[in-house]
């Protein structure tokens, strides 16, 4: 085994001061997290993440979900890419649902045959929804 003689020393001076002990820079405390305009407990809220993919799994460049009935209708996201099945970030996220609530999206993609699908999203852990659009012949 190696020795580091200046490690040791640095370590021994370190110990044995007492009261003039060097004090290191300490992090400012975080933020407080932003309010949300709900009525509900934060906890209770539910999420959806939606992913339009290609058969490899890689996201469909310029997929957009248009939320045709139900809570948030009107609302249309296009997809933010790079992203993949594997990953933890693009797709279409929609935060702050009411869990139990339905919501009609409509997937669709230029060149690709459009999807409608009904979804309930409920508060706790669950994954991405995930799109494959066939390609108009």
């Amino acid at each position: 085994m190696k020795s580091v003689p200046g490690f040791a020393l640095l370590l021994a001076a370190f110990a044995c001061s007492q009261g003039d002990a060097l004090r290191l820079p300490v992090a400012p405390d975080p933020p407080n997290p932003p309010v949300r305009p709900s009525s509900q407990p934060s906890g209770s809220l539910a999420w959806l993440w939606v992913l339009v993919v290609k058969d490899s799994g890689v996201c469909l460049d310029d997929a957009a979900v248009t939320v045709v009935s139900g809570q948030r209708v009107g609302q249309s996201i296009t997809q933010t890419t790079p992203c993949s099945v594997w990953d933890y970030e693009g797709g279409i996220w929609f935060m702050d649902l009411t869990p139990g609530v339905a919501m009609t999206i409509r997937v669709s993609a230029p060149g690709h045959v459009s999807q409608e699908q009904t979804l309930v999203p409920s508060s706790g852990s669950h994954g991405a929804v995930e799109f494959s659009l066939a390609k108009i012949p």
